[in-house]
This record gives structure tokens, sequence and C-alpha cells, in this order.
């Protein structure tokens, strides 16, 4: 699920947080705010506007550390963000069987030459409309020195909420990729801590950025 609402600290198994952290959307900066990776969320809340964001982590297909436009983190959600005002368009009324009341549609005279043309068109919208239905995301800190701690912090959470489809043995090589490890809620408490005082490693995991030059995604899925 991904609310459009007002955010404010999670109140348990929260591992990180930062200010001045810019959220894109598409081509779109939404702006500067604070950002919350929690256990069971991911949530932003700017400093310029009275609702945020709040992502459960199972809408998070995929993550990694990108360095387009500067090193920062990148991910998408298998979800469409309608956030009015601010990121995406509300799809328009129908009205009349037709999209918004607009002029009537072409009417198809039987043409048989034209079956080949419309099954082409029925491809690439199908193909347009599966874009559609995601949301590029990007999380640019004011501080890059600071995107390996982000990182660390989105895979342990994501590693916490595997696909429900998935068998056990694969969700246990997910664990294994994300640290080898499972953290118990006083677990999750301690981490919070030491993320917040000393911008350290997750539950011991080792840094597993690429060069800035690089770009490297994580597959909720696995």
């Amino acid at each position: 699920m991904v609310l459009i609402t007002p955010v404010s600290p999670p109140e348990h198994g929260l591992l990180y947080t930062a200010n001045n952290i810019k959220l894109k959307l598409g081509d779109n900066i939404v702006g500067e705010g604070t950002i919350y990776i929690a256990q069971n969320s991911l949530s932003w809340q700017p400093i310029d506007l009275p609702e945020g964001i709040s992502i459960e982590w199972k809408q998070v297909s995929l993550h990694g550390i990108s360095s387009n436009p500067r090193k920062c983190i990148y991910f998408m959600l298998d979800h469409k963000v309608e956030w009015n005002g601010v990121y995406g368009n509300p799809q328009p009324a129908i009205v009349n069987g037709q999209n918004g009341g607009g002029a009537e549609a072409d009417v198809d005279e039987g043409n048989g030459s034209d079956e080949h043309d419309e099954d082409d068109e029925n491809f690439e919208d199908a193909v347009d409309e599966q874009f559609e239905e995601v949301t590029e995301c990007w999380l640019l800190p004011e501080d890059i020195h600071t995107v390996d701690t982000m990182y660390s912090a989105m895979t342990t959470c994501q590693a916490l909420h595997p696909d429900s489809a998935d068998s056990n043995s694969e969700d246990s090589d997910a664990m294994e990729d994300a640290g080898g490890m499972v953290l118990e809620d006083e677990d999750m408490a301690d981490d919070a801590l030491t993320l917040g005082r000393n911008g350290g490693e997750v539950g011991g995991m080792q840094n597993l950025s690429l060069d800035d030059d690089d770009e490297r995604f994580e597959d909720a899925d696995e």
C-alpha cells in the first residue's frame, strides 16, 4: 500500500532517519524533507507540504544505488503513485462511454485491412499500460556519504518482507544476500540506535555499494 498522508516518526522499528533528503518521482523533484526507513515502511515527509508519502515494503519491487543524477538511492514501486497536485494525473471521468465526454470515437467500418494495424496498436497500448503501472523514485541526500547507510537499512527492511509466493529456500537465499541474518525486534531496536548515532552498518552487514559510475538494483522478489 502507498499512502499520501501526513508522516510522523514511526513508534517502533526505525532503522534510519535523516533530514535534507530530496524525493524525485519520475521527472519531478517533489521537494526536500525527512526520510524514515522503518521495519514496516519507507516514509518521507516534505518540509513544505502538509502530506508526505508512506510506502509498504512489498510495494518496492527493486532498489539500489545509482549514480544518476549523482550518487543516490533508486527504487521502483509496482504501484502508480497519484499525489494530487504533486505527481500523477487522475484518470479522466467516463461520460457516455467516453473518457471526458470528448468527441465520438471513429466508427469501425469493418475494413479487414486495418486488423493488423489494430493488433499492433493493442500490443503497444498493453506495453504502455504495463509501464504506467510503476513509479520510478529517487532519494537524493544532501550528504552523498549517507547513501550506503540508507541502502543497507532499506535492504534489511525489505528482506523482512519477502514475496509471499517465494519458497522457504528462496527466502533463505534472499536473507543471506541481505546480510545472512533475520533481525528480531530487540535486535532491530539496537540497530536503530546504532544507525541513528553512528551511521553504522545494519546487523553487521558489509557495505555492498558499487563505484559511483555503476548502478546496482536489488530485486524485492529474490
